[in-house]
């Protein structure tokens, strides 16, 4: 449910949780999909918490954990070693 009030919307099918950025402009929501060779993979899809495109999707490494975001929001962290592949539009 949006913080000002207003219908629920939905972050989509097979979401395992979100997290918004610092600025509340986009909204970090993970997803399980089918993978290769049957696997479950976890992915990052990045959208603007006002709704439209997906802005960047990242693989989620199978060693990270506990994703949260940069003070900056620029960047998507976990707390293992792991590194997500990708950049995020408007963190060049």
């Amino acid at each position: 449910m949006p913080l000002d009030g207003g219908p629920a919307r939905s972050l989509g099918s097979q979401t395992d949780g979100g997290l918004f950025s610092p600025d509340g402009s986009r909204i970090e929501v993970t997803r399980l999909t089918p993978g290769e060779g049957g696997l479950v993979r976890g992915t990052i899809d990045v959208v603007p918490t006002a709704g439209g495109a997906t802005l960047a999707t990242l693989r989620i490494p199978t060693q990270a954990g506990n994703l949260m975001w940069s003070p900056d929001g620029h960047r998507l962290r976990s707390s293992t070693k792991a590194t997500l592949r990708g950049t995020l539009p408007g963190s060049a």
